[in-house]
């Protein structure tokens, strides 16, 4: 670091922003934009502060690359960028409100605060983010007016939208403090002048080399930035370093894109990556590991591609996928990876990267391991609910050994090997299995919740039991065709009963059903007698069974639910999850 050449200044934004014709791009490395409301309120709150009661807002450091200023007309902004977009944000909505008011000002503030007009009068961009997100920037920020955002934008995009209406919701509300125009137009000139008020220390710094060290020196405690954003930085650098850069960009938006579309982190993937191939190690042991051994970034980073699109695979993909990719048993097995992700489990995916990297479906039948572990996946998590540390301990030690099998040069001994590891993983998992008492005591406690997560587990239940018990040999359940019904309703009005009376056993299995939907909006919160008719009609077996045992007793109540859970649960432990 003693060899870095920069020069740091402090200085207000005015000065570094508003004052000349620089412009600011964010440079590929870069995270997205990541504020939520928590940081936008924050900031908010100390910019309200200074312009009640005067001084200045300190904003930290700003790191900034100079190399391409001269040859590309930018600067790149290396660190601060979420708190310029930020401002960038903020700029544009005092001035969409001001429009209101003084269009003149409103077109001052698009002029000398977000654009660059040239001679001729064209528009260029005094800060724009990175290719992710830069033409949702540009034609729903920063152009006047704005477009409005569109409905299908991706999660970076979302938090931009939502940046926008956090601004304009809070500057209104402090608005509204004022009675006239001109008052209100006094105080929107006055937050105006806090933005440029607020001052930084700007580090400028001689090239892109440089400008790599920085950010990685300023940020790999973690403080600011993900694991994530920190081994993209190293990619990118050692890359840049290589002249292998040229894909970079490409594979990285590729690996973002692929992430972003399960719901989940980019560094839980990355994470998930490493471990399923080398060693285990926690998610604050992973930025130092992964700089100290890859070798190769350029392998490293197709190799993130590759396992991005498996990932993307095993959480979102579509049954023509795993039919069109040759796997054997294509159905059973995205039968069972869909149970597993229906669970909202995800440690299984470390042992089942490694499987899929590798082509093991292709070459050997995995669907009875994957039976067998979504089997226990559902008793061990779903109804125990055990911890989850030695489960992904021992798929992630699992993962490294198929790997290791995998590279065998015998095509026989390499099957033989893969082969032996899942039997031996599998025999680990039944010891590990719940106990018989244990399964049926946390069984019986299986209930309905009004969630989509809840409702989708209970739909899952009770597919299965309706499997087991018809001898049915469907392998993927259209869960959209049919509704739960709660035989004893939530609302038992017409069944001379109190909802106070039922809460404690009306959401119980035991008390659940499917059915198709046009039969459970017939049903609804009918008498037993006229419900009883209306589910007669069904064809699913678990629910004609449902009806015979309430016309047998000729009641429905919370000894015949409990004794109902009860039987499921023992056919559950016995026959439908059994090791």
């Amino acid at each position: 670091m003693d060899t870095l050449k920069f020069e740091a200044k402090n200085m207000r934004l005015r000065e570094l922003l508003y004052a000349n014709d620089r412009r600011f791009v964010v440079p590929r490395y870069q995270r997205p934009y990541s504020w939520g409301e928590d940081e936008l309120q924050d900031f908010w709150d100390d910019l309200v502060q200074v312009s009640e009661n005067g001084g200045g807002l300190f904003l930290g450091s700003i790191i900034l690359n100079k190399e391409f200023e001269e040859s590309k007309g930018h600067i790149e902004l290396v660190d601060g960028q979420q708190r310029l977009l930020t401002i960038t944000i903020l700029s544009a909505v005092l001035r969409d409100i001001s429009n209101y008011y003084d269009k003149k000002y409103a077109e001052l503030i698009q002029r000398k605060d977000i654009a660059l007009e040239d001679m001729d009068g064209n528009m260029t961009w005094r800060i724009l983010p990175g290719e992710s997100i830069k033409a949702l920037f540009i034609d729903h920020l920063l152009m006047f007016p704005k477009k409005p955002f569109p409905e299908n934008l991706n999660a970076e995009g979302k938090r931009l939208e939502a940046a926008y209406s956090f601004f304009r919701r809070v500057v209104e509300a402090y608005l509204e403090k004022r009675d006239t125009e001109d008052e209100k137009m006094a105080l929107l000139k006055r937050l105006r002048k806090n933005l440029g008020n607020i001052f930084v220390v700007a580090i400028f710094l001689a090239n892109e080399e440089s400008a790599y060290e920085i950010f990685e020196a300023t940020n790999a405690k973690g403080l600011d930035l993900s694991v994530a954003d920190l081994i993209k930085n190293l990619v990118f650098k050692n890359l840049a370093a290589s002249g292998e850069k040229e894909d970079a960009k490409e594979f990285w938006d590729e690996i973002t894109s692929n992430v972003e579309s399960t719901g989940t982190e980019l560094k839980k993937f990355i994470r998930y990556s490493w471990v399923s191939s080398r060693t285990f190690l926690p998610e604050r042991r992973l930025y130092r590991v992964v700089k100290k051994d890859v070798r190769d970034w350029h392998e490293y980073l197709i190799k993130l591609r590759i396992d991005s699109d498996l990932y993307r695979l095993l959480l979102v993909g579509d049954p023509k996928e795993y039919d069109d990719k040759g796997y054997r048993d294509s159905v059973k097995l995205y039968s069972s990876i869909q149970a597993i992700n229906i669970m909202g489990i995800q440690q299984h995916v470390l042992i089942l990267l490694s499987l899929l990297r590798n082509d093991i479906p292709k070459e050997i039948g995995i669907s009875n391991f994957l039976r067998l572990l979504e089997n226990f996946l559902f008793a061990y998590f779903v109804v125990a609910k055990q911890p989850a540390n030695k489960i992904e301990r021992l798929f992630a030690r699992y993962a490294v050994e198929i790997e290791r099998a995998a590279k065998i040069r015998s095509e026989k001994q390499k099957r033989k090997s893969i082969s032996s590891n899942l039997d031996n993983l599998i025999s680990e998992l039944r010891h590990l299995y719940p106990s018989k008492d244990l399964f049926i005591a946390k069984f019986m406690e299986i209930e309905y919740k009004n969630s989509p997560k809840s409702r989708v587990i209970i739909k899952y239940i009770l597919n299965k039991i309706e499997r087991e018990i018809s001898g049915s040999d469907e392998l993927i359940p259209n869960f959209n065709v049919v509704n739960i019904e709660h035989l004893l309703p939530q609302k038992p009005a017409q069944w001379n009963l109190k909802k106070s009376a039922v809460r404690g056993y009306v959401n119980l299995l035991g008390n659940l059903t499917l059915v198709d939907k046009h039969l459970n909006s017939k049903a609804q919160n009918s008498p037993l007698p006229d419900k009883l008719e209306i589910l007669k009609k069904s064809k699913l077996q678990i629910t004609k069974e449902l009806v015979e045992l309430a016309e047998l007793y000729g009641r429905w109540d919370e000894e015949l639910i409990k004794q109902r859970q009860a039987k499921f649960a023992e056919l559950a432990y016995t026959r439908i999850w059994a090791m």
